[in-house]
């Protein structure tokens, strides 16, 4: 079974996303700030970005809850940039292939992984990878309550599975 890890600073990370091409680094950068599931990141609108310079309302698939994300400066910035002068009931991250809906977790899987061979990173990234990178990074901040509650995970258990090394799941030295 292929798991895929959390993807901290440093140098394979700056080469994984020096690799993947537009729109999918703005997808991966968002999901590295916000820590937003794959669904809920797809499903933005340009409405829910414009006149939110510090962040994105996204209501989440799983919970159906309304919420306001924030981003740090440099992402809300690009993130700007990436919708200027679009529709507002266009996907941010628009299919190429089919008019009206946002690009598909397969093409971003195969987006994150062609950028994952071509940076020669050898850990598995997909899909999910930026959201464990969102949480890896504020549990080195904090502590699993915190990442639980941000993250709305109904168990701790849930939480420590995506703070932990894959490959030998232990957290914090």
């Amino acid at each position: 079974m292929r798991v895929d890890g959390f993807l901290p600073g440093g140098s394979d990370r700056r080469r994984f996303e020096a690799t993947l091409p537009e729109p999918y680094r703005l997808l991966w950068l968002v999901g590295v700030d916000t820590g937003l599931r794959i669904g809920d990141l797809l499903r933005i609108k340009v409405v829910d970005v414009v006149g939110f310079c510090e962040g994105v309302y996204v209501t989440e698939q799983k919970t159906k809850k309304c919420r306001h994300v924030k981003l740090s400066p440099g992402t809300a910035k690009a993130l700007l940039r990436a919708v200027a002068g679009r529709g507002g009931h266009e996907y941010v991250w628009a299919s190429p292939k089919v008019p009206g809906r946002p690009i598909t977790r397969q093409a971003a899987w195969k987006a994150f992984r062609k950028a994952e061979q071509a940076a020669g990173v050898r850990k598995h990234i997909g899909t999910h990878s930026a959201r464990k990178t969102f949480a890896r990074k504020l549990y080195e901040r904090t502590d699993v309550e915190t990442v639980q509650e941000v993250l709305r995970h109904r168990y701790p258990s849930t939480t420590l599975f995506y703070i932990m090394n894959p490959r030998t799941r232990k957290g914090k030295r």
